[in-house]
This record gives C-alpha cells, sequence and structure tokens, in this order.
C-alpha cells in the first residue's frame, strides 16, 4: 500500500466514520481567488493546499467546477500517496511519449497498481476525464479500503455502475466516504476538481486514523474525551500537545487510564465544551476522520428535543415534513396510522403510504389535492412525545424529473420520478423508448405506475438480452399539477441478468394487523398459483396464522391478518413458503424463507 503516512495499518475498524455532509470550511480565498470562503470545499482544497497535495492554475485559480482529467488525479495521487516518481521515465502507455508532462505521474500511479490504464493498459488516456466510479476503484486501492461488515449503508443507484466498481462504490459508501441525501452515488458522473478533492481527503483522514490505530472518540464529561486506540502507547504520544480540536478547544492535560495488549485510553481534559458542536479530533497535527458532539456530564449526548422544523407541500399529492433529528429508527415514524390529514373544514384526507428519509418524512395521500388548498397534520404522541398540528398549503410549480431507471427483469424496467405522476394525463405507453447500442428498440407491450406513481413499470414484449441500452423518456409525462417532465439525457443501463432469488432484506409498518416484507427486489406470485394458496403461503408463528389479505407493490408485499390471527406483541417470526415468489428474472425462491420482527407495536 502507498500512502502519505508512515505508520503502518492495523486490522481494525473505525467506529466513527466521516460525515459527508460535515465540510469545515476553512477559507481558501486566501489560496485560490476563485474559492470563497463560503464555498461548499473550500475547506478541503484549502487544507490540502496546505499539505502541498494540491496546487491551483498559473493564474491563481483552483477551477474547482471543472471536470478532473486522469492526468491531474495521477498528479494529486502521487502527492497524497507519497509514490516513487522517477523524474524521465520511459512510457509505457502508446498515448504518452518520454516527454510528455503527464508520463512521470502516469507510471507512478500504474506502478502502485492505482491507475493501470485503458484499453488493457495499453492507453493512459491523460485528458480523459475521470468518472466517480473510477474514482471509488482508486482511492480503494489507494488505501487498501476492505468491506466494512453489517454496514447499513446503502447506494441506491449502484445497478448503473458497472460490474469491475461496484463493489468499490459500496466500500466508499460504507466508509462514508461519499454519502447523499437520497443515496445516489451518480457512478457515470465525471469527478470536479473540488469534489476529488473532498473525497481524498476523507480517505486520507480514514487511512491516517486507521494507521495511528485510533479506534474511538467520547466524551467522558463536559470538559474531557476519551480517545481509544489499538495499540500500546508509549509516554510521549500521550503528551497533551498531541491532541487539538476543530473547533478550537484548548487542551489542558491529558493522562492514560489504562493500557493493556492492544488497547490504550487516553483522557483529553479540555475547557468547556459548547452543547451542540461537532467536534473534529486531531492527531499530532494531522486530521482525522472522528467527530463527536458535545455531550453532557454523564456521558449521554446532548440531544434537543425532537421538533419539526418545516412542513410543506412536494407536489399536490404528498407533505414534506423536516425534522431536527434523523427518525430512521423510530419505526413508529413509518406507519400510516400515526397521520392524520385533514382539509380545513375538517374533513379527512387519506393517506396512501409514509416513508421516512433521515430526518424527513414524506406522507403519500391516495388523491391529489388542488392547488392552493389548506390542509393541517397531525403527527401522533408516538412521534413527539405528544400529539402536535401543523399545517400545510398544496402547491406545485416544478416539472417532475426521472431520477434513475433500471432492466429489473427479463422483459421489465422501472423507472424512478421526483414525484408521483398522473396516469390520467401522461403518454405513459408512449413516453419510453428503449434502445440496444448498435440494436433496434426494444418493443414496449404496456407501461403502469406504482409506489405512489413515483415509479413507471414497463413491460416488455420480448426478452431484454445482456448488454447497454439507452433509455430515452419523453416529455409526455406530466405531474399532478400538469408539470411536464423535465428534458434529460438518456439513461445508459448494463442489463446483466440477475441469477438469485429474491430474498427478504426488511419490513415497515408493523402492528399487530399488518406487516410489509421489504424484499432486494421486484418480486411476484406463482402465476399457477390461486389466490388462496397465496395467502396460506404467508403466515406467522405456524400455518394457522394465515393472511387475510395481501398486496404487492414493488419490491414489497403488505400483510394483512384479522382478528382471529394477529400478530402477537413482541418478537414474531413471519414465513414465506418456497416456490410462492419469484423475481421478474424468473428466479424463483424454492427455499421457505423466516424472517425476525422484532417488538410488534400491540
Amino acid at each position: 500500500m502507498y500512502k502519505k503516512w508512515a505508520a503502518a495499518l492495523t486490522a481494525i475498524v473505525i467506529a466513527t466514520m466521516i460525515s459527508a455532509a460535515e465540510l469545515d470550511n476553512t477559507d481558501a480565498a486566501d489560496s485560490f481567488s476563485d474559492v470563497h470562503e463560503d464555498y461548499w470545499a473550500s475547506g478541503p482544497i484549502q487544507r490540502m493546499k496546505d499539505q502541498g497535495i494540491l496546487n491551483g492554475n498559473k493564474d491563481g485559480t483552483y477551477a474547482p467546477n471543472q471536470d478532473i482529467s486522469r492526468g491531474q488525479a495521477a498528479s494529486l495521487l502521487v502527492a497524497a500517496c507519497d509514490l516513487p516518481m522517477e523524474e524521465n521515465p520511459e512510457s509505457t502507455f502508446n498515448d504518452l511519449t518520454d516527454d510528455s508532462f503527464s508520463t512521470p505521474f502516469a507510471e507512478a500511479v500504474r506502478e502502485a497498481g492505482l491507475m493501470v490504464g485503458r484499453n488493457e493498459g495499453t492507453e493512459f488516456e491523460a485528458a480523459q476525464k475521470l468518472s466517480r466510479e473510477q474514482m471509488a476503484t482508486i482511492l480503494v486501492r489507494a488505501f487498501d479500503l476492505e468491506p466494512v461488515e453489517n454496514s447499513e449503508r446503502d447506494v441506491t443507484d449502484l445497478h448503473s455502475a458497472h460490474e469491475t466498481h461496484k463493489q468499490n462504490v459500496k466500500i466508499l459508501a460504507q466508509y462514508g466516504i461519499t454519502s447523499t441525501k437520497e443515496g445516489n452515488f451518480r457512478p457515470l458522473e465525471p469527478v470536479t476538481r473540488a469534489q476529488f478533492a473532498v473525497f481524498l481527503e476523507r480517505a486520507l483522514s480514514i487511512d491516517f486514523t486507521k494507521g495511528q490505530g485510533i479506534e474511538s472518540l467520547r466524551a467522558a464529561d463536559a470538559t474531557s474525551f476519551e480517545v481509544t486506540f489499538t495499540r500500546d502507547l508509549s509516554e510521549e504520544e500521550t503528551e497533551a500537545q498531541k491532541f487539538s480540536f476543530d473547533p478550537e478547544l484548548d487542551v489542558v492535560d491529558s493522562d492514560l487510564l489504562s493500557t493493556k495488549e492492544d488497547q490504550s485510553i487516553v483522557r483529553v481534559t479540555t475547557d468547556e465544551q459548547i452543547e451542540g458542536e461537532a467536534y473534529r479530533l486531531y492527531y499530532e497535527g494531522t486530521r482525522t476522520s472522528l467527530t463527536l458532539d458535545a455531550e453532557t456530564l454523564d456521558g449521554d449526548p446532548l440531544i434537543d428535543e425532537l421538533e419539526v422544523m418545516d412542513t410543506f407541500s412536494r407536489s399536490l399529492k404528498e407533505i414534506g415534513i423536516q425534522l431536527n433529528q434523523d427518525l430512521s429508527n423510530k419505526k413508529e415514524a413509518g406507519m400510516v396510522d400515526e397521520y392524520q390529514v385533514s382539509d380545513k373544514n375538517g374533513h379527512q384526507i387519506a393517506v396512501e403510504d409514509v416513508r421516512v428519509d433521515g430526518a424527513s418524512i414524506w406522507i403519500t395521500l391516495e388523491e391529489k389535492q388542488d392547488k392552493g388548498t389548506e390542509a393541517s397534520v397531525v403527527l401522533s404522541e408516538n412521534i413527539l412525545g405528544k400529539e402536535e398540528l401543523f399545517d400545510v398549503q398544496f402547491s406545485d410549480d416544478t416539472s417532475p424529473e426521472a431520477r434513475d431507471a433500471e432492466v429489473v427483469g427479463l422483459r421489465t424496467a422501472k423507472v424512478i420520478f421526483s414525484e408521483p405522476i398522473d396516469p390520467n394525463e401522461s403518454q405513459l405507453k408512449k413516453a419510453f423508448s428503449l434502445e440496444k447500442a448498435k440494436g433496434s428498440d426494444v418493443e414496449i407491450e404496456k407501461a403502469s405506475l406504482q409506489n405512489g406513481g413515483r415509479e413507471a413499470v414497463l413491460s416488455y414484449a420480448s426478452d431484454i438480452s445482456d448488454g447497454r441500452y439507452e433509455l430515452h423518456i419523453s416529455e409526455d409525462i406530466v405531474d399532478y399539477a400538469g408539470n411536464g417532465l423535465k428534458k434529460s439525457d438518456p439513461f445508459i443501463i448494463d442489463v446483466i441478468a440477475e441469477k438469485d432469488p429474491p430474498v427478504i432484506t426488511g419490513h415497515r409498518n408493523a402492528d399487530s394487523e399488518h406487516v410489509t416484507l421489504v424484499f432486494n427486489e421486484e418480486v411476484v406470485f406463482d402465476e399457477d398459483a390461486s389466490e388462496e394458496k397465496i395467502l396460506r403461503s404467508f403466515y406467522h408463528t405456524n400455518p394457522s396464522n394465515s393472511a387475510t389479505d395481501i398486496d404487492i407493490d414493488g419490491s414489497e408485499i403488505q400483510l394483512h391478518f384479522e382478528e382471529a390471527s394477529t400478530l402477537p406483541g413482541g418478537d414474531v417470526y413471519v414465513y414465506v413458503e418456497g416456490g410462492i415468489v419469484s423475481d421478474l428474472w424468473d428466479n424463483v425462491q424454492e427455499d421457505k424463507l423466516r424472517y425476525t420482527i422484532e417488538e410488534i407495536n400491540e
């Protein structure tokens, strides 16, 4: 492994990964005239400049929004990883001469195994833009990043990455080197110079933290932190001046609390922390990947009271609620029965679905509302600790966007939109065209909507074979406000047939009478099975407690249980008989599935 830090990498998992949203903005304006203090990547760019890793242009600019080239990326990697580089090497690439500017950098990264070239290693393509998925593979190689076991971080558009890069994109997400609100990585898009600086700094911080054996950071009280190392420390390594924080805290003292084989704990005493401030740990003047919010004296985090920050309409069928905390682990937040929506006359408005995305809650209504309609939303005490009412007015002047597209079965593709699409006003079948590279169109047979109208399911008359396709979407798509689809480039889809049967990966909306099982892909029932057989194939505890009603929507199956067979309180097993569920690639799940649901709400 090549890296700037001299310490050897130890086999540990960093307990606290980098938060992608957290970028402390040191002013880069002193170094680059086009990177101002309030620019989102100002801090990383300035720190990388201070370390001698990056330089700007001769005119004093950095051009942060310009796409980075493979040659420029190679130059940064040589500096960041301290790679050995010959001054005048012979070029092993057909498109670089011995005198080319990029040759020393290209040969250095080739020798290190970080960038091996294109077209079977014969060309380096120094001027070619570097894609985000290529960057992921390079960083994983450069810093020997291994998959993180039991990581819950996910990349929602991983399917659009090329097979050779998929695992490395996942690894970047697992370490928090990449993280977006919607979980999209956009693998095929080029990387800008600013983005590359940010990604590279995060990887360097993780590498340094692991190399020093720094495992965790916790607040012991309002004036001290405890730093755990996975190695024995010398007295010199525990000195107070070795530790610092951003924002700045005066470090008063440090003590080695305990030391044993492969572990040392150092208590660092500081002046008083500010409640709610996130402190970044520096060790020996170098930025680590660990941050911690200020905590109370007993060590419990100082968490603000759960509060609704805003309510708004995302479309004429959707209400958005923004809170001050992540509610992903609060199961009541995703349950339809915990919300009541009514118009200004007190008439109930039926809720179709509720989804939680971090600190955001999205409520989908069964029917669209007119522009200007005023409504009230009541959140139950199970969510906020007390029942609260909020007002919202429906409006929608934004054009819908096609966010993602994928082939999900032998004859099926799916398109995800930014908001519900109006099926009555849209020419669904006419709007989509799937073309194989250097081939003809695949004939579409039917188009329909699911998931509250946010997903279009496209059925084709013939099998979609493996290969690369372009999916074109016309502007014959409108939302419930009549706004036409925003024009976009065609989606590039690489099709590789799925070989494994579907499995259950989670659940939501679990109470005594309902539970929604979430599969890892789109599923269908055995077309030859009767409705009675399908119902009997889904049960809890024992076969006598079979579902009384069942709904399927994409990758989700909602089960209903009547009074005689309701789900008991506490933990419960739900079973799915083999041979009843398959994916859209005709892979049948022949095994009986058993899934544990913890703490059913009675």
